[in-house]
């Protein structure tokens, strides 16, 4: 049983995960930061030999490069520099000899030292005083185009013919070259002093057991490499100076070979001379994987151990839940199914499975009691109860008589609220209403499309008291949620079969708000008992709104749909007068559309005309439906209609003036050609122009005078006749008046333009 326990699992899988998670933890700790250490002290390392590298070639090249300067600055050097040396000054080079030959101590690496005279074109070395040759000369232009007073050089040829007769058998020298006089624009000579590379070397130890040594020089030579030869120098020294910064020292990784190297490198203050160092990450880990092998052999020790220990305390630990377990399989009958799943699950649903199930049906009769009371009180409402289902509830008979109390929102504006937020109200004051009224006092309070509908059972003799509890109602929900809100009531009944005449009278009541305001409290019998003024329709300001539509006065139409409002609502009257007013009036706005070829598509409208009517709060609702969704969608179509038609007309004018602008045009002859009336056409092309016919013309005659003056020769008279003016002194007069100078004078201006 303990095998298939999913509890014993999780026990054990528990403590498991609690002993093996920080040991693995710490064993991954420890490695990362034991290699990591490791590997830092490697890169310390590094940097402390390219820098005891850079210290030990520094001190050479500085012990020579002194000593050259010492020299340069001597009297001797500066007095052979004025010197041909001839046979008689034999003591002077005797003198040179020596001191050149004491330059060459062991101690600096020197094997030979050339002084040259430029002037006099001589030099000096280890064999002796010689004059130029063409050799000599190559190497001395050579020196001089690095214009520099002293410099450092590696060369792989003999200088000077100094490898000749040199002990050693190295191929590459590195050159101290100094131009004499020190300090001093004109130089006059140089002193050049000899190291052989290889000796170099021999007497500077440098660290090449791991990964490579370079030194590269300010020209991007490398001067001297030693450890691992496998590396190309070259793409070492290639790859090397695109990554290499301003940075005095660094170090970086670069990956060389399919494998990761460590670069560590200092340039130096001196001579500007890269010391670098290459060493493959792989040997600095290696020691780090033997302490990785043994911190997992450990770990593994550790964890064996801990798998012991928990196998053992889960199986302790799990007994008293076995035997739980054990009990209650037989309790329920059911001891030879192992299929419990997990075990403490099991326990507390067992326990608790009664009273469960027990909540679980109450909570289901509650539900469902109260969805029957709702559905049966909407059948009574919408009359459609019959005599059985009313007996079986036992509902007839408790009271006297019943009144149906319907609540509508008057207006959600500066409420906070918007009309989406309806259905969410609506139940909220179904929630007041139940809270308000005993429930033995009521049916159960139901909504219905946009009103909450509440059935009050009341006997006669509390009918002042019913009425005390409808207005706390208003003001309660006025003073909780803010907004406004108009009940309508019926008159009351005795039998529950006639609560669809009284839900029906309630809206009635409703309906009165359109007279009466909002935030009304509207009793049936009221309503019936009002005295009734006859209304007559108001047929003059109607006519009045339809001509304001068809000119297109917004404003005008806006005044007389709010008189003809103003005049139906001015006094009391039923709801049938109020719905064949409404209608006759929808019925005129539609006709007259129909009369002006527009076509109107109400738009989202779920239910008919006269239900929307019905369902209205206020006068202004209704004012602003009939403008939104009527009049101004009439005014938009017969102006965008009436806007292409004159467009048209007018362009066929300025299309025939511009035709026929040589000829006699007037507004009559154009107004017959196009079979319109000369005062409409006159209106007509104002309107669309901002000119008057004949201002057009003239205008643009006169257009046409200037680009005849512009482009031809043909005199003024000329061009006064062929725009038909009578005179040539007429035609100078309006232009002068239009173009502020006379024909010829335009003309003379446009030519010297």
């Amino acid at each position: 049983m303990k095998k298939s326990s999913k509890f014993y699992m999780k026990l054990l899988s528990f403590a498991l995960l609690l002993g093996i998670i920080p040991v693995v933890l710490v064993g991954i700790f420890s490695y990362i930061n034991s290699a990591n250490s490791m590997q830092k002290q490697v890169e310390k390392e590094k940097l402390h030999n390219v820098l005891q590298t850079q210290l030990m070639y520094e001190q050479a090249l500085r012990q020579v490069d002194q000593s050259l300067t010492n020299f340069g600055m001597s009297l001797l050097s500066n007095q052979l520099l004025e010197e041909p040396l001839k046979p008689n000054q034999f003591p002077l080079y005797r003198e040179l000899k020596a001191e050149l030959n004491n330059l060459q101590r062991f101690e600096t690496g020197v094997t030979d030292i050339v002084f040259i005279n430029k002037d006099y074109e001589w030099l000096v070395r280890n064999r002796g005083l010689t004059q130029w040759n063409q050799e000599d000369l190559a190497d001395i232009q050579e020196i001089e185009r690095l214009n520099s007073n002293s410099t450092w050089l590696v060369n792989e040829e003999y200088h000077f013919g100094v490898g000749a007769n040199a002990s050693t058998k190295c191929k590459r020298y590195l050159e101290m070259v100094k131009s004499l006089p020190l300090n001093s624009s004109h130089v006059k000579g140089y002193v050049i002093a000899m190291l052989p590379l290889c000796e170099l070397d021999k007497r500077i130890s440098v660290d090449g057991e791991n990964g490579m040594t370079l030194i590269v020089n300010e020209q991007n030579e490398i001067v001297m490499s030693h450890g691992d030869q496998s590396l190309d120098e070259t793409y070492l020294k290639n790859q090397l100076l695109e990554r290499i910064d301003k940075r005095e020292q660094h170090q970086f990784l670069m990956p060389l070979n399919k494998e990761k190297y460590l670069v560590t490198y200092r340039k130096s203050n001196y001579n500007s001379w890269f010391y670098i160092n290459f060493v493959n990450i792989d040997e600095i880990k290696e020691t780090s994987h033997s302490i990785g092998w043994f911190t997992l052999m450990v770990c593994i020790i550790i964890l064996l151990g801990l798998i012991v220990v928990a196998i053992i305390g889960s199986g302790k630990l799990y007994a008293p839940i076995g035997r739980l377990i054990h009990l209650l399989k037989e309790t329920t009958g059911d001891s030879k199914s192992n299929d419990f799943g997990d075990e403490l699950v099991a326990i507390e649903s067992h326990i608790h499975l009664i009273s469960a199930e027990n909540e679980t049906l109450e909570g289901k009769m509650r539900s469902q009691n109260r969805q029957l009371n709702q559905f049966f009180v909407n059948k009574l409402i919408q009359g459609k109860a019959t005599e059985k289902e009313i007996h079986e509830r036992m509902i007839e008979g408790e009271y006297e008589e019943y009144t149906v109390m319907s609540i509508r929102i008057d207006s959600f504006k500066d409420t906070g609220f918007t009309h989406d937020d309806q259905d969410m109200i609506l139940f909220a004051i179904q929630s007041i209403v139940e809270d308000l009224i005993n429930e033995k006092q009521t049916l159960l309070p139901i909504v219905i499309e946009n009103k909450q509908v509440t059935v009050i059972k009341s006997t006669v003799q509390e009918g002042a008291i019913k009425n005390e509890l409808i207005h706390f109602i208003q003001e309660k929900i006025k003073l909780i949620l803010k907004i406004p809100v108009s009940i309508g009531v019926s008159n009351s009944y005795a039998n529950l079969k006639e609560l669809n005449k009284a839900y029906q009278e309630s809206e009635i009541s409703l309906r009165q708000t359109l007279t009466l305001g909002q935030e009304k409290i509207i009793y049936y019998d009221t309503v019936q008992s009002s005295h009734l003024v006859r209304n007559l329709y108001p047929k003059q300001i109607q006519h009045e709104l339809f001509e304001a539509i068809k000119s297109n006065n917004k404003q005008l139409a806006d005044e007389r749909l709010g008189d003809i409002f103003d005049h139906i609502f001015a006094n009391k009257i039923k709801d049938e007068q109020y719905e064949m007013t409404i209608i006759r009036l929808l019925n005129n706005l539609f006709e007259l559309a129909e009369n002006l070829l527009i076509e109107i598509e109400i738009k989202d409208e779920s239910h008919s005309l006269i239900h929307k009517l019905y369902q209205f709060r206020s006068n202004e609702e209704v004012e602003s439906w009939f403008k939104s969704h009527i009049i101004y969608p009439i005014m938009e179509a017969f102006n965008r209609r009436a806007d292409k038609q004159y467009r048209s007309i007018s362009d066929q004018v300025i299309h025939i003036i511009q035709r026929e602008f040589d000829q006699d045009l007037t507004l009559e002859s154009v107004a017959l050609r196009l079979h319109y009336n000369t005062s409409y056409l006159s209106s007509l092309f104002r309107k669309e122009t901002n000119l008057s016919f004949s201002e057009y013309l003239s205008h643009y005659r006169l257009e046409i005078a200037k680009k005849l003056l512009e482009e031809t020769s043909i005199s003024v008279k000329e061009i006064a006749e062929r725009l038909r003016y009578n005179n040539s002194q007429n035609f100078i007069r309006s232009f002068r008046k239009k173009a502020g100078i006379t024909p010829g004078q335009y003309r003379k201006k446009m030519k010297e333009i």
